[in-house]
């Protein structure tokens, strides 16, 4: 067990080394190697699994005890999230390596804690109500029980605290071993979910749009200015399903996505999504039912404008009534807040006409306080 007072070193957890933007420094553990090893045909490998393991900031900061601890093991704060440090380092791998890339998906899990963490759980005392404490990583640090039970009881409180779950970002590129060394790049590329930040985003953009001619489904996270990405090829995808999720882009720069899935879209999903530069949620929905007319199905949750600032659109004046019968059974409606100001800011739906729906849907958006999203 670890004491507070010689907390581990920062090499510990930054078992590669980093930049100060957090990205792994790929020259200093022999990429170039690995890429020569591939390029040989030496290593034919069907998965590229990456794993960035995360301490949660909150976790160092809202406990002293747990700060002057955890403190040791990371070296600096890096400014780039974790999971675009762990899809740079692939870009940095795949980049020369002549693999033939056939699917990519990025996602956070969270790490379940062992029974036996002396951070697993705290019960004070008298109390009914438990207090969860993160593991800081996936090495787990081992925190003085009685430092922690004093975190407890220093808050003088009986609410419940739950600090940030730990979690790893895994980046799984898939490959086909058959194909390596055929200058196949991303052409055989089907699906593809990403989240992307300024590190990594020109590259992956520029593949998955110029690239990935076999592309059908694509599920993106954007943290990056769009003007990063020089729009001036062809798009190539011919997109079945698209989904945008917990991003901030304009509607140009969706429309750009999409421009060869005219006839090809079948599913299409906006999660946490604000529109910038003027864009609305009118303008867009209604472009874009009139567009994809094989529309099959689509959601939207909780959609912003940036002109009104934290406001989320909501559909609560639209009803079911509002559709023909036939298709009425595939909408899905969430509504939220006490009766007398009933929101909906979650619907979907699933159906013949699609986009003719999607088009009466956008009628009814209206912008207001975002408190029950």
């Amino acid at each position: 067990m670890a004491s507070l007072s010689t907390p581990f070193k920062a090499e510990s957890y930054d078992i590669w080394p980093r930049g100060e933007d957090g990205t792994v420094a790929s020259t200093d553990i022999g990429v170039a190697a690995l890429q020569a090893i591939l390029l040989d045909g030496q290593l034919r490998p069907n998965t590229i699994l990456i794993m960035n393991h995360r301490i949660a900031a909150t976790n160092r900061t809202t406990q002293t005890e747990m700060s002057s601890h955890i403190e040791g093991l990371v070296s600096a704060e890096h400014n780039g999230s974790y999971s675009d440090a762990a899809i740079a380092f692939a870009a940095d791998i795949i980049r020369g390596s002549n693999l033939a890339v056939t699917s990519i998906d990025v996602a956070t899990i969270d790490i379940p804690l062992a029974e036996s963490s002396l951070i697993h759980s705290v019960q004070s005392k008298g109390q009914s109500d438990r207090m969860v404490l993160a593991s800081p990583s996936v090495t787990e640090v081992c925190i003085a029980e009685s430092s922690l039970i004093h975190s407890v009881q220093s808050k003088g409180q009986s609410d419940r605290m739950v600090l940030a779950s730990p979690s790893v970002t895994e980046v799984c590129i898939g490959l086909s071993p058959s194909h390596q060394g055929q200058d196949m790049g991303f052409a055989l590329l089907r699906t593809a979910k990403l989240r992307l930040g300024q590190e990594s985003c020109t590259y992956w953009l520029e593949k998955v749009l110029y690239c990935a001619v076999a592309l059908v489904a694509l599920e993106i996270s954007i943290h990056c200015p769009w003007n990063m990405l020089a729009d001036t090829q062809k798009v190539v995808p011919k997109l079945h399903s698209f989904t945008v999720s917990s991003t901030t882009i304009s509607a140009e720069a969706i429309c750009h996505f999409l421009l060869a899935s005219g006839e090809s879209l079948i599913e299409l999903n906006f999660n946490q999504v604000t529109l910038v530069h003027g864009s609305t949620w009118l303008d867009l929905l209604s472009d874009l039912a009139t567009r994809f007319l094989n529309l099959e199905s689509f959601s939207l949750k909780i959609l912003r404008e940036e002109k009104a600032g934290h406001m989320a659109i909501d559909y609560s004046s639209f009803d079911k009534q509002h559709l023909e019968e036939q298709y009425r059974a595939g909408i899905q409606l969430v509504a939220k807040g006490p009766s007398h100001s009933r929101r909906v800011t979650r619907l979907s739906y699933a159906g013949p006409n699609a986009d003719k729906v999607l088009r009466i849907v956008a009628r009814y958006g209206r912008t207001v306080l975002s408190s029950y999203t």
